[in-house]
Formats: structure tokens, C-alpha cells, sequence
């Protein structure tokens, strides 16, 4: 566990940091869309103060906290723009620190203008999951995220029974599955946010049974779990390759066939032999 963590708990905390700006953001909306629903003025109002405070920090703090290598090249680009290229002595890159509070100040302007609309109090329409497809979305989400678990156990299984990969399931990256899978994810809880109940607090015990029930939310959360763990594994799987320099070796229906009976002659041989 300790080799484990040496290796890969550096590398989680440096994405950790530069996902959290995205991933704030993404819960700002969302506790943006709970205020707007609960009629709450100072959820809305925290909301907007997070959205701010996470435009800052990707857009005046990261661009300091980047690599070496981003930073030269986002400055190739700019060589042309004096006075706002690179420096001679390769530090500073006052191109990169310009256009972040360019970018700060265009986002802030945005989200100001969504303060001025969503936070006089309205008159909100309750919806029901039935009308948002909240199911669909979750089982959706569930067999997205079910199809990702078996494109990265497809390869290790093809190489304990054919020898290669069945070239379909080099069509896709891990990294482009896990994008879908977590759009698919946002969208779901999206969906479930927009059906926020309210219910009187006499009804809670009649209705207790509801909570005995498995429901879409349930699903989405289950979900979320079964992401999580095939991410890690994705992301362990593809350094393991990339330190061990291995490529992957996608072979057609016919080298599987062909593969598979030279294996089953093999264990025929052995077989022969021990007799």
C-alpha cells in the first residue's frame, strides 16, 4: 500500500488540485440549481460567491502552478506578441498571467449577469422524475459506466485466452470512456436535481417506506462507485504500459481463431506428455 501510495499519491494530488476548479464549479451550479428550487436566497447567494472565488483560482492562481512545458508552449504561441511573449530568461510568461485575467474577468462578467437573473425569488415548477426521464438517465449512466468496466478487463482477458487484443476495443481510449461516463454521470444528478420533493413533515413516516425502495438515485450513486474503482484501475493499467513501454497488439477474428487452436494443441501436447 505504501509503494502504491509513492508511486501514485503525488500524481493524485497535482489532478486533485487542478480538477478541483472544474469540479467546484460544477458543484456551485448544482448547489445554484438546489437554492433555485428550495427557494433559498442564501444557498443562490453562496453559490455565486463559489463560482467567483473558483474563477480566480483557474485563472489567476493555476496559470502560476503550471508545468515548465505548458508554459513554453503556450508562450511559442504568443512569440509575436510583444510585450506580452515569453522573457528572455524563459520565466515570468506574462502572456499566459494576461490572458488568465482576461479569461477571469469575461467569466465574472458572465456570472454576474446570471446573479442579477436567479436571485430575485420566483415561482418554481415542481417536476416529477417521470417528466425529466430521471430513470432513463440513470440506467443509462449504468451501462455506460458497466461497458467501460468491461473495456478494461477486455484486454487482459484476450491475453490469457487468444494472446491479443480483439481490435474493437482499441477503437476508444480509457480516457475518452471516462469523459462519457462522467458527462452521462453530471447529466443524471442533473436531472435528479431538478426533482427536488417537497413534502410535508407529518407525511415522513407514512412515506418512510419510499426510502426502503431501490430508485433511480440509488442507481446513480451505485454508479458513481463502480466509476470511481474502474478510473483507478484504468489510470494503474495505463501507467503500468507506459513504464514498461508495452504497446498493445490488436489482432482480427481470424488471428483470435487461429491463435485459440494453436493454444488448444499446445494443452492437447501437454496432455499427451503427462500421460
Amino acid at each position: 500500500m505504501l509503494m502504491m501510495c509513492w508511486f501514485y499519491c503525488f500524481d493524485l494530488a497535482w489532478f486533485l488540485y487542478y480538477a478541483g476548479g472544474p469540479l467546484l464549479m460544477l458543484c456551485a451550479m448544482f448547489a445554484l440549481k438546489r437554492g433555485i428550487a428550495n427557494q433559498r436566497k442564501g444557498l443562490r447567494k453562496t453559490a455565486f460567491i463559489m463560482m467567483w472565488g473558483v474563477s480566480a483560482k483557474m485563472f489567476i492562481i493555476d496559470p502560476f502552478m503550471f508545468p515548465v512545458a505548458i508554459k513554453k508552449k503556450a508562450c511559442s504561441v504568443a512569440a509575436q506578441l510583444e510585450p506580452l511573449a515569453c522573457n528572455a530568461d524563459g520565466k515570468g510568461y506574462p502572456f499566459i498571467q494576461f490572458s488568465g485575467v482576461v479569461l477571469f474577468l469575461v467569466f465574472a462578467y458572465i456570472i454576474y449577469e446570471y446573479y442579477k437573473i436567479h436571485m430575485p425569488e420566483k415561482k418554481i415548477k415542481h417536476v416529477t422524475p417521470d417528466q425529466v426521464h430521471l430513470r432513463f438517465w440513470a440506467n443509462l449512466a449504468f451501462v455506460s459506466t458497466m461497458t467501460m468496466v468491461m473495456w478494461q478487463l477486455a484486454p487482459w482477458v484476450g491475453y490469457l485466452t487468444v494472446g491479443c487484443i480483439p481490435g474493437l476495443f482499441i477503437l476508444f481510449t480509457w480516457q475518452e470512456l471516462a469523459l462519457l461516463n462522467l458527462g452521462l454521470l453530471t447529466l443524471g444528478f442533473w436531472k435528479l436535481e431538478s426533482c427536488v420533493w417537497q413534502f410535508k413533515v407529518s407525511e415522513r413516516e407514512r412515506m418512510k417506506y419510499v426510502q426502503a425502495t431501490w430508485t433511480p438515485k440509488d442507481t446513480l450513486w451505485m454508479t458513481v462507485f463502480i466509476y470511481i474503482v474502474t478510473l483507478g484501475m484504468s489510470y494503474v493499467a495505463h501507467d503500468i504500459m507506459v513504464r514498461t513501454k508495452s504497446v498493445p497488439h490488436a489482432c482480427s477474428l481470424a488471428q483470435m481463431q487461429q491463435n485459440r487452436e494453436d493454444m488448444n494443441e499446445i494443452d492437447s501436447g501437454d496432455m499427451d506428455i503427462s500421460r
